[in-house]
């Protein structure tokens, strides 16, 4: 079945896919997730490997960032902000808005 190309931002089955609506497994936590997912690295076995976005924010993050010398609770916070949404102020802001 070739991959369908899709708006970026798109909604499929619940999730926010950029690129294409590939079903792929996590490698983390085995569950199924859809779009291009993340670098699992240093957690994956192979260059081939990509996780879903949950697995990127309570492992991945958290997993570089001890290996640059934070302590694990500091890189979990980081890890769980880095999965809360941006405030609708701030992303005003990066947009170059007021």
């Amino acid at each position: 079945m070739p991959r369908q190309k899709i708006e970026e931002g798109k909604r499929v089955k619940g999730t926010l896919v950029w690129g294409d609506t590939k079903k792929r497994i996590c490698c983390i936590c085995d569950e199924p997730f859809y779009g291009m997912g993340n670098n699992p690295e240093p957690l994956g076995k192979s260059d081939e490997d990509r996780c879903c976005d949950p697995c990127n924010y309570a492992e991945v993050i958290p997993a570089r960032l001890q290996r640059m010398g934070f302590g694990r609770k500091q890189a979990e916070a980081v890890g769980k902000a880095a999965s809360q949404p941006i405030p609708q102020a701030l992303r005003q802001q990066l947009k170059g808005g007021k």
